[in-house]
């Protein structure tokens, strides 16, 4: 399985999409800390260091399903092209060694990816605006440790639309596509059955909703255990679906 992560590894370090992410999403969120100084130059509100830092917790509580998704498609995009898989099945390789060789890639591209950009944005805000407190920092850390535990879930259901669907466009479209309606589907569903527990316990235990409503800038509070348990039962599910299936289709 090391030889597998180290090829994927080779693979990820020699792509351009790698570098487009720590320039977007890196030096973007360095450089947005200077807009909002552009902006407390004109009048706008006065801000903080921490009060930024709690900006940028809620922005990533709310978009970083989505930035995860790229993290992990770094590792399978092109596949049509390049053929990795599909050599790898022909060259005798064992299908579970790839499906966990490939997921501990996306895993630690996504540690890597998450220190990186974390260090800038910081950065950013505390050259920009200063007043960053031990507490500040800390509150952000807290978050982004609770979002890695959602987010290793969220890798775990990309990482299974990827291996089990030939079209990478597909497993695209489904991931963001859940991601984006899921939550609102159920509240839908809720409003035409109103006394029905099953949706209703589906829809106050979504995942993103979870998330939502358990983060108080500060990790999830006492919410953390019913948010790491819904993510542990997300991850399990996936990760068995994903490698069931892997290892019996066809890989085209």
């Amino acid at each position: 399985m090391l030889n597998v992560m180290k090829s994927e590894f080779y693979k990820v370090l020699h792509r351009k999409c790698m570098y487009v992410f720590f320039l977007v999403f890196g030096l973007g969120g360095f450089l947005f800390n200077l807009v909002l100084k552009v902006l407390e130059a004109e009048d706008a509100p006065d801000f903080q260091g921490n009060e930024v830092l709690d900006g940028w917790i809620q922005i990533i509580v709310v978009l970083g399903w989505f930035i995860v998704y790229m993290i992990a498609q770094i590792v399978h995009s092109n596949e049509s092209k390049t053929l990795v898989l599909k050599n790898s099945i022909a060259y005798g390789t064992n299908r579970t060694k790839i499906y966990l060789g490939r997921f501990f890639t996306e895993i630690l591209s996504l540690v890597i990816a998450v220190a990186v950009v974390s260090v800038l944005v910081l950065a950013g805000s505390a050259l920009f605006f200063g007043g960053v407190t031990f507490e500040g920092f800390k509150a952000y850390y807290a978050s982004i440790g609770s979002m890695m535990v959602m987010w290793t879930a969220a890798i775990s259901m990309a990482h299974a639309l990827a291996m089990i669907l030939n079209s990478n466009t597909l497993a695209t479209v489904i991931y963001i596509l859940y991601f984006a309606l899921a939550a609102d589907l159920l509240s839908l569903v809720q409003m035409a059955l109103p006394d029905n527990g099953i949706v209703s316990f589906l829809r106050k235990y979504e995942i993103r909703t979870i998330t939502l409503n358990s983060s108080t800038g500060n990790g999830f509070g006492d919410d953390w255990w019913k948010c790491f348990l819904v993510a542990a039962v997300y991850f399990v599910v996936f990760f068995v679906i994903g490698i069931t299936v892997f290892r019996k289709r066809e890989v085209k």
